[in-house]
């Protein structure tokens, strides 16, 4: 009798931690079960030099388990938002930020204005963060070069070089109606 009932404790006690394991499992697998979305800009390939001054937009995809790209619109963003990130660059762009148009989200790139426009690299990435807990999920990189082309840029310095030594220039020196309105008054 004492063997039957140290058998049954035993066996009840086996199943009791086999019962714990699954449940264990289960949290587990539920933890770990989250998709990742996989964000893309497409086939956008970001070779375009961007100038400055201007405002560029990318449109935003998502890749669906089927492996088809299609934009992303509010249908995919029940439980996450979108977050932009600038890595390097920061002062070539004046904004870098998701926006939605017609119910599609698209990164809006604003550069900024100024001279000199030496080309400078920048670097930013668009990430999908989960409400609940700020855990990224997904994220595209977008690397982009603001400025103007080397040929275009001595253009400018030459044209803004030989602009103000006709400045400086036609102060100094009378001109022919100032010249004339001179002598006149001389000889009266």
């Amino acid at each position: 009798m004492k063997k039957f009932v140290s058998m049954f404790l035993a066996v009840c006690a086996l199943s009791s931690m086999s019962v714990n394991a699954f449940a264990q499992q289960a949290d587990a697998i539920n933890v770990t079960s989250d998709e990742k979305l996989k964000l893309s800009f497409g086939e956008e390939t970001f070779s375009e030099l961007l100038l400055p001054g201007e405002t560029y937009t990318y449109p935003l995809y998502i890749e669906q388990e089927d492996g088809k790209v299609v934009p992303l619109t509010d249908e995919h963003l029940e439980n996450v938002r979108i977050r932009t990130e600038m890595k390097n660059g920061k002062n070539a762009v004046a904004s870098f930020k998701v926006e939605e148009e017609d119910d599609v989200y698209q990164l809006e790139v604003t550069t900024e204005a100024g001279w000199p426009t030496k080309q400078t690299e920048v670097e930013g990435a668009v990430k999908a963060v989960k409400r609940s807990n700020g855990q990224v999920v997904g994220s595209a990189e977008a690397e982009l070069t603001v400025g103007q082309s080397a040929r275009k840029h001595w253009k400018l310095q030459k044209m803004a070089s030989t602009s103000l030594w006709n400045q400086q220039h036609r102060l100094s020196r009378p001109s022919s109606l100032q010249r004339s309105t001179s002598m006149q008054m001389a000889t009266k």
